[in-house]
């Protein structure tokens, strides 16, 4: 299984670190080739795009919201930054 959207280190408290392993946040990865290949910048893009398409926008903000992660934005804000980050690897 792997995080998306909000990963452990973006949230970094054990006693509620439960609460990043949702629907809304996670999906499961083919092992060998996540340990092989890793997850780019592309590959996150893609994977949160389906859970968008899946739940919905707002739906997704919401829980995210419902973290409380002040530093962490907007849907809006991490795919720009992950499409800035996937084309300067192209590059």
């Amino acid at each position: 299984m792997h995080e998306v959207f909000v990963t452990r280190s973006d949230y970094p408290f054990p006693d509620r670190q439960a609460k990043i392993f949702s629907k809304y946040n996670c999906v499961l990865l083919n092992h060998t080739l996540h340990v092989e290949k890793g997850l780019t910048a592309q590959d996150k893009l893609i994977l949160g795009r389906k859970l968008i398409h899946r739940y919905g926008r707002d739906v997704i903000q919401r829980w995210i919201n419902s973290l409380e992660l002040r530093t962490w934005g907007t849907l809006e804000n991490w795919e720009a930054k992950l499409e800035s980050h996937a084309s300067a690897k192209a590059s």
